[in-house]
C-alpha cells in the first residue's frame, strides 16, 4: 500500500512539472507581441500607465552569465498634454551605451510607444524627422503589449521589459529588463 501511494504521488509530481514546463514555454512565446497592420490598435486610456511614472533602474544582460552588463535607468514622467515623455540611459563600464528619448502619447482610442536612439555623443540612430512608433497590441491589467516591447508590472515596485531583436544576428531575442523604482 505505501508503495503504491509513493508511485501516485511520483506520478502526481510528474504530471505537474511537466504541466509547469509546458506553461513556461507558452508564456515565454507570448512575452512579446507583433502589431497587426490589418488590424486597430488596442483601446486602453493613458491613465492606465500612470503606475509607470517614476525613476527606474535595471541589469540588462544579454545572456545568462553576460559579463557585460548594461546599467539602465528610465525616468517617466507623469502624463501632460495626452502624452508621458520619458528618458533613457544605458551603461556599460562607465562609458554610453545610448538614450532614448521615449513617449508614450495618445492616439486615438489608443496609446503608442515612440522611441528616438542617440549614441554616447548624441548622434541619432533614426533619421533626424523619424522615430520608432510602437502601437498598443494588446492590455490587460498588468501588461502592456507594444509592436515588439513588452511593460509587465510584477508589482508596485517592479516591472520587466521584454524586447524582441527584430534585426541583426540575434533576431528572434527577447531581451529581459527587470526594472525597480528608486
Amino acid at each position: 500500500m505505501k508503495s503504491k501511494a509513493i508511485f501516485i504521488f511520483f506520478l502526481f509530481a510528474t504530471f505537474l512539472v511537466n504541466a509547469q514546463i509546458k506553461e513556461e514555454q507558452l508564456n515565454s512565446s507570448e512575452l512579446v507581441k507583433l502589431f497587426d497592420k490589418s488590424k486597430p490598435p488596442a483601446k486602453i486610456e493613458l491613465s492606465k500607465l500612470d503606475w509607470m511614472k517614476g525613476t527606474w533602474q535595471a541589469v540588462m544582460k544579454f545572456w545568462e552569465g553576460d559579463t557585460t552588463s548594461i546599467f539602465v535607468e528610465h525616468i517617466i514622467l507623469p502624463e501632460e498634454v495626452a502624452q508621458m515623455p520619458g528618458f533613457v540611459r544605458a551603461m556599460r563600464k562607465n562609458s554610453i551605451t545610448f538614450y532614448e528619448i521615449t513617449q508614450f502619447i495618445k492616439v486615438g482610442a489608443s496609446v503608442s510607444y515612440r522611441v528616438k536612439h542617440f549614441s554616447g555623443d548624441l548622434k541619432g540612430w533614426e533619421p533626424q524627422n523619424e522615430y520608432i512608433d510602437r502601437p498598443l497590441v494588446e492590455a490587460t491589467p498588468t501588461t502592456l503589449y507594444f509592436d515588439g516591447i513588452t511593460f509587465q508590472r510584477k508589482n508596485h515596485n517592479n516591472f520587466t521589459v521584454y524586447f524582441l531583436i527584430q534585426h541583426g544576428q540575434d533576431k528572434g531575442t527577447i531581451l529581459e529588463i527587470p526594472f525597480r523604482k528608486v
